[in-house]
């Protein structure tokens, strides 16, 4: 059964730190890929459900400019 991506099933992907203190830290999954599309690493649950919102947003913006939309 595929399940949505949480925290128990994330790892850091980004620690943030200001003045040498940490400020945040991102949870994630994430999978590096060659250009044939074999697995090259994986980090956390590569098959967990993702609801990805904010992520598209900067695919969908240049789609709208290349279309001379903007």
């Amino acid at each position: 059964m595929i399940r949505p991506l949480d925290a128990a099933s994330s790892v850091e992907l980004a620690l943030v730190e200001r003045s040498g203190v940490p400020e945040s830290r991102h949870l994630g999954a994430a999978v590096l890929v060659d250009a044939e599309g074999a697995v090259v690493r994986e980090l956390g649950d590569p098959s967990a459900l993702v609801y990805p919102r904010s992520t598209l947003k900067l695919g969908q913006a240049t789609a709208v400019e290349l279309l001379g939309v903007v």
